[in-house]
């Protein structure tokens, strides 16, 4: 396999007369590895069709799901607007989501109630809903499964994980800053020093050249 794929590399780069077919040929007997390496299966045109109708029609039923998952909605209600049989929905969304219906239906609905908890001060009620709940009860039930506990002691959590973090980072922001003043006062210093240095250094030029003049007015 490593000499195939440096062969097509020198073939390609060299383009000498004729490194196409030499590409091609090498490239066709990888592929004929793979096959043979590799568990696999060729798909009909009918086989390809018919998965390609699915996806689309998953695409569909996601999307709509998307929509309306915060009211009631149900897997024969979809099977109707599609034109197929519940068994046979039920069958292919789990096969494409690996998830059951309602298992796909409660986890947004849960996401939903997390990201409302987490970014709103809504009250519960409201919180279940907006996502779609149908009261407090399954709510908390839901969040005792995936957490341990109650959707308020998962927003308080929430809340008080945030105000650490922001706590770290004004900590954070400030070091930097007294970082950097110090910094500034260190070179503040040594600038002062210097001007003070060039101050004296004038005033010394200063007095020599006053003292040049005066010895040379004596002369005269």
């Amino acid at each position: 396999m490593k000499h195939l794929c440096f062969d097509i590399a020198y073939n390609y780069y060299a383009q000498k007369p004729g490194f196409e077919f030499r590409c091609i040929s090498d490239i066709n007997r990888i592929f004929g590895y793979f096959i043979a390496a590799f568990p696999h299966q060729f798909l009909s045109v009918s086989n390809i069709y018919h998965a390609f109708r699915t996806e689309r029609r998953m695409m569909r039923i996601l999307k709509y799901i998307d929509h309306h998952f915060m009211g009631k909605i149900t897997l024969a209600e979809i099977a109707k607007m599609e034109d197929v049989s519940v068994p046979y929905l039920s069958q292919q969304f789990h096969s494409y989501v690996n998830m059951t219906f309602q298992e796909y239906i409660k986890q947004l609905r849960f996401e939903k109630a997390c990201f409302l908890l987490s970014k709103t001060t809504l009250s519960l009620y409201d919180i279940c809903i907006e996502s779609g709940f149908s009261d407090q009860k399954y709510l908390t039930l839901a969040f005792k499964d995936a957490y341990g506990m109650t959707p308020s002691q998962y927003r308080k959590q929430y809340v008080s994980t945030i105000h650490l973090e922001q706590a770290h980072s004004k900590l954070k922001t400030f070091s930097r800053l007294s970082h950097s003043n110090h910094v500034f006062r260190f070179f503040e210093s040594i600038m002062s020093t210097s001007v003070n240095r060039i101050r004296r250094c004038g005033r010394r030029n200063r007095l020599g050249w006053d003292g040049i003049r005066g010895i040379s007015s004596l002369r005269r």
